[in-house]
This record gives C-alpha cells, sequence and structure tokens, in this order.
C-alpha cells in the first residue's frame, strides 16, 4: 500500500507540472513581471553568491528504467550574473544532454531583482550509448552532467525577468517559472493582488506553494561553494 500510494503521488505531481507547461501557452503573464519594481533599491552586491535550484529526477518513481537529473544555478557577482541550466536524460541506453547559459545584469529594488539578460546560448548533444542498470545507478553519477560535452551556440535573448528575494530564507523565485531560456505563464506573481505585490497573503502562500513542490520547484537557494546540492533541499525541508 505504502508503494502504491509513493508512485500516486509521485504520479499525480508530475501530471499536475505537465497540465501547468500545457496551460502556460493558453495562459498569458502581466507585463509588471518583465519590469523593475519601484522600490528603494539594496545595497549594490547584497545578492553576490551562487544560487542553485533543486530538480529531481522526473522518472525516479514511475519508471526505473529511465533517468534524468539536472543542475541549474545562477552565479551572481555585485551587479552581473551568470546562469546555467543542464539536462540529461538517460534512457534506453542512450544518453542525450541539454544546456543553457545566460548572463546579464541585475537591477535591485525593495524586495525584487530585475535579471536583464544580454547573452544567451544554447546547447544539445546526441545520443550516445551509455551503460544503465536502472535503479543501480550511482546517486552521486546521477547528479554528474558534463558540461565539457555540450558545445553552446548564440540564441534567442529571453526578455527580462523580475525575481522576488527572501532575505530571509535566502531564496531567489522568478515571478514566472523559467526554465532552459524559456519564461513559462505560470509562477508566483499569480498570488499578487496588485503590480509588485510582494506581502498579501495570497501572494506568499503561492510563493510557498510553487517552491515546495517535489518536482520544479521555482526558486534558487543561497548555497556555498564548492557545489553541494544538498543544500537547497535543506533549505526548504527546514521551513516546512
Amino acid at each position: 500500500m505504502i508503494r502504491i500510494s509513493c508512485i500516486s503521488g509521485a504520479l499525480t505531481t508530475a501530471l499536475h507540472y505537465l497540465l501547468m507547461l500545457t496551460l502556460s501557452s493558453c495562459a498569458t503573464s502581466p507585463s509588471w513581471i518583465h519590469e523593475a519594481a519601484p522600490d528603494p533599491g539594496y545595497a549594490a552586491g547584497s545578492l553576490t553568491g551562487a544560487w542553485e535550484r533543486l530538480a529531481p529526477s522526473k522518472y525516479s518513481v514511475m519508471n526505473p528504467n529511465t533517468v534524468s537529473f539536472s543542475r541549474e544555478w545562477i552565479e551572481i557577482n555585485r551587479l552581473s550574473y551568470v546562469k546555467t541550466h543542464l539536462y540529461t536524460e538517460i534512457s534506453g541506453g542512450q544518453k542525450k544532454s541539454r544546456g543553457y547559459r545566460e548572463k546579464g545584469s541585475l537591477k535591485l529594488s525593495g524586495r525584487s531583482a530585475l535579471f536583464q539578460p544580454v547573452s544567451a546560448e544554447y546547447a544539445n548533444s546526441g545520443s550516445r550509448a551509455v551503460l544503465f542498470t536502472g535503479a543501480a545507478v550511482n546517486e552521486e553519477e546521477k547528479r554528474i552532467v558534463e558540461i565539457d560535452e555540450l558545445q553552446f551556440e548564440p540564441g534567442r535573448i529571453p526578455a527580462p525577468l523580475l525575481y522576488f528575494v527572501d532575505s530571509h530564507k535566502a531564496v531567489l523565485t522568478p515571478l514566472a517559472y523559467e526554465r532552459m531560456g524559456i519564461i513559462y505563464d505560470f509562477g508566483i506573481y499569480e498570488g499578487s493582488r496588485r503590480e509588485f505585490d510582494f506581502s498579501s497573503p495570497e501572494f506568499r502562500s503561492t510563493l510557498a506553494d510553487y517552491n515546495e513542490k517535489r518536482y520544479a520547484g521555482h526558486g534558487y537557494a543561497l548555497k556555498s561553494h564548492p557545489f553541494r546540492p544538498e543544500v537547497l533541499s535543506e533549505s526548504f525541508q527546514s521551513d516546512r
């Protein structure tokens, strides 16, 4: 019964996520999430550091013969940033990888930061055969995405996007969900009663909901160096 319950819960979460991605093509996000908030600014450099978003495998429970794993992080140095998303999927003995890298500047205001991209690069690797033994795949190996095997090329630059800065929990959350250079029409902005509303109960509830999802949480948590994936998980667990 426990096994069935776990699978059912994971399937429900995954189906909800896919439904949100589908519905996003029919929805329209508000224009203000692409603008700087009219609030007093933070001191320059207050967000400096590395921020990471946890992205568990989509297939860890539903399909024991397929696995996906990601690394998604943002490195900020004062008012400049580099965002990197790496994704690998292994299925049927074949491995495919994708990558996205974005560089830009920040405009800080109040409890938000506007990420303004100036360049974007995309990468796709061809399929290659790998040894895959289902559940026996080492957890550490699943964390490794080989960036060196990807060849990045310039591509479409996405629109600027506003992020909510939760300084207490050290989490950066985009107002709309973004991944691999695509900004979707759903996200924490749905909880705002008005433009740049970051304090209403509805906004706070929506923020918590999107950041505590088992798969595809929206927020990036401040992490220590070197790269330690468990930092983000610990951050969200401690807030529940």
